[in-house]
């Protein structure tokens, strides 16, 4: 942990994290609501997907392009 938050890029992958959960607990009012998306997906898992698809993207991001041990 201490090597990620020696730089820049290691501080602004864990803010997103910490901002992606925030947003994903601060969701969870869609659970009882019954919201659907496309006409057959439900909105959590619909916020779940989308959180896995951009935390894949930042966890790559951030691996292959500032990885401070390359």
């Amino acid at each position: 942990m201490r090597e990620v938050f020696a730089h820049g890029a290691g501080k602004a992958f864990v803010a997103f994290f910490a901002i992606a959960l925030a947003g994903l607990l601060g969701a969870a009012w869609t659970f009882e609501k019954g919201i659907v998306v496309f006409g057959w997906m439900p909105l959590p898992f619909a916020l779940g997907i989308g959180f896995v698809l951009l935390a894949l993207a930042v966890c790559g991001v951030y691996l292959f392009r500032f990885w401070p041990y390359r």
